[in-house]
């Protein structure tokens, strides 16, 4: 299709680009690696992705698949993770929602030949892996901090600083009475003040976010509407986990503090059958729901392109099975 003749239809077209490198050191050396398809032509080689994001401190992941790949260009993509490689993986429509679904580091790359003809490289990443899941803060707090603040420095003090978003306003009303040591890894001392305070914790893309899971959300005008115009797929599913929804890829569906909501019509979801004494995630009598998980599912050459999401009643304040230490 000439680019020209592009129709209007926000749900019609795909576009997405991938980047494999980092720019400080890949860029240099000639490294860096890209792909895309943003003017209908579909000549690009063909790529899968799966990408999981949750409302709470397990690392967020995404799996990135690449099919026959030149022999130079995999060898110095494989080589190039004991760098501190990453992936950026940008997806969406071309006259719709489009933007960055995932940007962290490659944690394994993995060889494989399909079918015996086609060969491909799939890249396992992880997001912080040098910033939450491999780090070491030493520091000595003097008396007077609130529990934000020791987060704050904690973070700024780790061989590897944290970026930190947002922080539950729950986390100011406490002091420590004395001095306080900090000595191991800062996710250990993570967990434990938010667990004190009834806080969780993630680490996403604004950086280390901590927030109440009893605190007010934003106001309901603010909800994004799922509905068959918007890219709703097939029929919601009521879980004991959650309300499960899925969208055409929608990459403004995200994990945020505080949670994002999303407006659904109830009558379009399907309820589950509830046994004696079972608890289920119910429905909101407004049909206004957090997000909690998301998914995104992508093949280039495929059927897959939607945005999996996880919800939850606004007054369903520990939604089951998402808050696990």
């Amino acid at each position: 299709m000439n680019p020209s003749e592009k129709p209007n239809n926000p749900l019609y077209g795909r576009r997405w680009s991938i980047g494999v490198g980092k720019k400080e050191i890949l860029g240099e050396m000639g490294l860096a690696w890209d792909i895309s398809d943003s003017d209908w032509s579909n000549e690009a080689l063909r790529c899968t992705f799966s990408i999981e994001k949750a409302f709470n401190h397990v690392p967020w992941y995404a799996d990135l698949t690449i099919w026959n790949l030149a022999g130079d260009t995999e060898r110095a993509i494989i080589d190039s993770v004991n760098l501190g490689s990453t992936v950026v993986i940008e997806a969406g429509y071309q006259s719709g929602n489009y933007g960055t679904i995932w940007d962290g580091e490659i944690f394994q790359p993995l060889f494989d030949r399909e079918d015996g003809t086609d060969f491909k490289l799939t890249l396992h990443c992880m997001n912080g892996l040098g910033i939450m899941i491999s780090n070491f803060c030493a520091k000595t707090l003097t008396k007077g901090h609130d529990y934000a603040g020791i987060l704050k420095e904690i973070a700024k003090s780790s061989r590897n600083p944290i970026p930190v978003g947002s922080i539950s306003q729950s986390l100011h009303s406490q002091k420590l009475p004395r001095g306080k040591v900090i000595f191991g890894e800062p996710k250990k001392y993570i967990r434990q003040m938010t667990q004190d305070k009834n806080c969780q914790w993630f680490f996403g893309e604004e950086g280390l976010s901590v927030f109440n899971i009893n605190e007010p959300l934003p106001h309901e005008d603010k909800a994004t509407v799922v509905s068959p115009k918007t890219g709703l797929i097939g029929t919601p599913q009521q879980t004991q986990g959650g309300i499960i929804i899925r969208t055409l890829l929608n990459p403004l569906l995200i994990i945020r503090n505080p949670a994002m909501v999303v407006k659904v019509d109830n009558s379009v979801i399907r309820q589950t059958k509830i046994d004696v004494g079972q608890l289920v995630s119910p429905l909101d009598q407004d049909g206004y729901y957090k997000i909690i998980k998301v998914r995104h599912i992508g093949d280039t050459r495929g059927n897959d392109w939607y945005t999996e999401i996880t919800c939850v009643s606004l007054l369903w304040p520990v939604p089951l099975g998402s808050y696990v230490n």
